[in-house]
């Protein structure tokens, strides 16, 4: 199974029974172009021998997701677990912000649909005023809806 001709990227997995492909896109272009404009997620799941079985859904990009975020640089002591709250409250995610024990970074945990967590971390880039932020690393996991609002841990 191939996203040939898709005008989009596509990313495999490993052959398997449940194999799949998601693609993201527009429906037009190349993937650079996929990768700049709003995008649209097909699921293909099966394994690959059959028609019926490669029926595509699309994912819907409102549903939640976790965000696993590390925010490094001048990040403790100038209100940047404040501010994360308050972006957060703005946008209605759900998390929390803790200092992490090098003194230079700060560790957020958010639940919220992707764009608006694509947002958040647009955010977390740009901190407060006081805040130096140098880098934000982070990584996607399924959502567990384990948090109810956003607070700054101590």
């Amino acid at each position: 199974m191939t996203a040939s001709g898709l005008g989009g990227a596509a990313e495999e997995a490993p052959n398997n029974p449940q194999h799949y492909v998601t693609y993201y896109g527009t429906g037009g272009g190349n993937a650079d172009e996929a990768l700049d404009s709003p995008r649209r997620y097909v699921t293909y799941y099966g394994t690959g021998g059959g028609a019926a079985d490669e029926a595509p859904r699309v994912a819907d990009p409102r549903s939640p997701r976790r965000l696993v975020a590390k925010a490094i640089g001048r990040v403790q002591g100038v209100g940047y677990r404040a501010f994360c709250v308050d972006e957060a409250t703005r946008l209605h995610v759900d998390g929390y912000a803790r200092n992490l024990p090098d003194g230079r970074s700060v560790e957020v945990q958010a639940e919220a649909a992707e764009p608006t967590l694509r947002r958040f971390v647009e955010r977390l880039r740009e901190g407060p005023r006081m805040a130096l932020v140098e880098d934000v690393e982070y990584r996607w996991e399924a959502a567990t809806g384990e948090f109810r609002g956003f607070e700054a841990v101590i």
